[in-house]
């Protein structure tokens, strides 16, 4: 987003990026036209409550209990507020709150992220969480405010700008070499954000090798590693997307 709006996309033609890919072995490329990987974007839900002593629970309001009823709340909105048959995922992974254990909390705060397949159910999804958290807190006396960082739009690879790659790299590899079914993955990527300015492609690079286990770790395992074999594979891709887009047209 920063080099959007710096202006480095002005003039832009065609786009290519590429990311390595461990589970597609050393040789392949993942080339697969359509949705490719989930938005993302990170949420803060900040619950104020009224602080009491454990023994007196009702001169106060509880926000960690406000906030654990939310995070079981908001699988709800996957399974009962969003059709079955489109991906979403809610999760939240931290949640903080509270100062003694003999006391009720005074405020809690958590935060999650969560992964759509569609600029409409991105949309969607916001409303509902923030709809979710209001409620829940009105209904135990508390308060709560949503505060959302955009990380990543859903990628989607264009069919026929997909299409045009295709063919120049089944020419100089063989179509064999393609992957053009590559599993969704509900991690994302801000290259994303580039597709909604400029047409272009985003492949994945078959880097993992049986012969070296690290290879084969997913991406963010600490040991996590690249087959080098499948840097010149990369770098193939990179100067024959320049190529074939760059030459003279009739």
């Amino acid at each position: 987003q920063p080099f959007v709006e710096a202006g480095a996309l002005a003039g832009v033609r065609r786009l290519f990026g590429l990311h390595v890919d461990p589970k597609l072995p050393v040789g392949k490329v993942g080339l697969k036209a359509g949705l490719n990987n989930a938005s993302v974007d990170h949420f803060t839900v900040r619950i104020q409550g009224v602080a009491a002593h454990v023994s007196t629970p009702h001169l106060g309001v509880d926000a960690l209990y406000i906030a654990s009823q939310l995070v079981v709340a908001l699988q709800a909105l996957v399974t009962r507020r969003s059709s079955p048959v489109e991906p979403l995922l809610i999760g939240v992974g931290k949640l903080s709150a509270g100062s003694a254990y003999n006391a009720v909390a005074e405020a809690a705060v958590l935060e999650g992220t969560t992964r759509t397949v569609s600029h409409a159910a991105r949309a969607r999804t916001r409303a509902l969480l923030e709809g979710a958290a209001t409620a829940t807190a009105a209904l135990y006396g508390g308060s709560a405010t949503v505060e959302w960082e955009d990380f990543a739009s859903p990628l989607l690879n264009p069919a026929d700008v997909t299409a045009e790659l295709t063919a120049p790299v089944a020419a100089l590899w063989g179509a064999e070499r393609i992957v053009t079914d590559r599993e969704l993955s509900l991690a994302g990527d801000n290259f994303a954000d580039f597709q909604l300015h400029a047409p272009g492609v985003y492949a994945y690079l078959g880097s993992g090798d049986p012969a070296q286990p690290g290879t084969c770790n997913p991406q963010h395992n600490n040991s996590f590693d690249v087959a080098e074999a499948a840097l010149p594979f990369g770098a193939g891709l990179y100067a024959t997307a320049a190529l074939h887009w760059l030459r003279p047209r009739p």
